[in-house]
């Protein structure tokens, strides 16, 4: 609770698993209007992945009269999961990473996410696909609020077997 980041390194991320879920639950930033972003790195930490990397989002109001869209971003070393999060209330995610460990050209590591929360007013639901354009395998990976900490939250993250 109360921190800037939860990171998993290279203890959790590693050739055990190719693929990975990383589930959130209560998680609720600090800051009012804060993004939610994940990020990799194929040197446990010591740099992210750069300008490598890309999402796609559509997201639904849920709660008064549902309205919805899509929008693409491309945040040096973050994938954007959420936008405008509200500080008054807990949402959940889950984010599925494949192919991990696979290091050689072109293998691009793909995942998939839902992140379901209060944006500033009313509840909504992203969907989001992303893609880090790397060759090495990815050995670290991180959960932050574009600014602010995370005020309470509870991470899981699991290596799924091949």
């Amino acid at each position: 609770s109360d921190t800037a980041s939860i990171a998993f390194n290279s203890t959790y991320v590693n050739s055990t698993y190719d693929d990975y879920l990383l589930i959130g639950r209560n998680v609720r930033p600090a800051t009012d209007s804060a993004e939610a972003y994940i990020g990799a790195s194929g040197n446990n930490g010591s740099s992210l992945l750069g300008t490598t990397s890309y999402s796609g989002r559509s997201y639904i109001r849920i709660t008064n009269s549902a309205s919805g869209g899509d929008e693409q971003n491309s945040i040096t070393d973050y994938i954007h999961l959420a936008t405008d999060l509200g500080n008054d209330g807990d949402g959940s995610f889950q984010v599925w990473f494949y192919g991990m460990n696979k290091a050689y050209s072109g293998a691009n590591k793909f995942g998939n996410a839902t992140y379901t929360a209060k944006h500033d007013t009313d509840d909504y639901s992203w969907d989001t696909g992303f893609v880090f354009q790397t060759a090495s395998a990815i050995n670290y990976i991180i959960f932050q609020m574009s600014t602010g900490n995370i005020t309470h939250g509870d991470l899981t993250l699991y290596g799924l077997r091949k």
